[in-house]
């Protein structure tokens, strides 16, 4: 009973890491796209003129 319940947890915490990581991740997408979005139209615009 409690090898499974070991188990059970590891399962738990390997759950709540892939979905802390999912969330940092699109927390950064949000914080940095912006700033990416910014960077690309800047480059297409210099191109365009030139």
């Amino acid at each position: 009973m409690r090898e499974e319940i070991g188990v059970v947890k590891a399962k738990v915490e390997r759950i709540k890491n892939r979905t802390e990581g999912k969330k940092t991740f699109a927390e950064a997408i949000r914080l940095w796209g912006g700033w990416l979005f910014a960077l690309v139209t800047l480059e297409v615009l210099l191109i365009d003129k030139f």
